[in-house]
């Protein structure tokens, strides 16, 4: 099949095969970017023409794998980036839950020696008032004591 690179409707002329397709594709970049080449004079016309296309279907495949390997590049690159950015949010939140952490510990460690502290006090205070009643009845105690060891030296 004979394809016409001019005219109104040379692009429905083209094969409707996958080829076809990255043929169209390929001639259209081609088109868009008018890209002409030297002709050779030694060649025929019909062999030049294909030679021509051939040649700027090369250079279009050569664009498109180097655009495809700096689209690959930059991938990876964003790929890359966006771990770090991660890895930095990561270290962030972890030095923020160690800091809350370190001040909840703080302030429930404070409350915790204040309640120590009331309960030693009340606990001192409850032991004194103790100690004041056993030595006001020590007397009492001592007498009673006296007592009952006579009623046994007595019996």
């Amino acid at each position: 099949m004979k394809i016409a690179t001019h005219g109104p409707d040379w692009r429905s002329q083209a094969p409707s095969c996958k080829q076809g397709k990255r043929f169209k594709i390929l001639v259209d970049s081609i088109a868009r970017k008018n890209i002409t080449l030297k002709k050779h004079t030694h060649l025929p016309a019909k062999v030049m023409k294909k030679a021509e296309i051939l040649h700027q279907v090369k250079q279009v495949e050569a664009e498109i794998r180097t655009q495809r390997e700096m689209a690959k590049a930059e991938r990876e690159r964003i790929l890359r980036e966006a771990r770090r950015s991660c890895v930095e949010r990561l270290a962030t939140a972890n030095k923020e839950a160690d800091s809350s952490y370190q001040k909840i510990l703080t302030q429930e460690k404070a409350r915790t020696t204040n309640s120590t502290s009331v309960v030693v006090a009340n606990g001192r205070e409850l032991a004194s008032q103790t100690q004041s009643r056993g030595m006001a009845n020590l007397p009492q105690a001592a007498r009673r004591m006296l007592e009952r060891f006579e009623v046994a030296v007595n019996a």
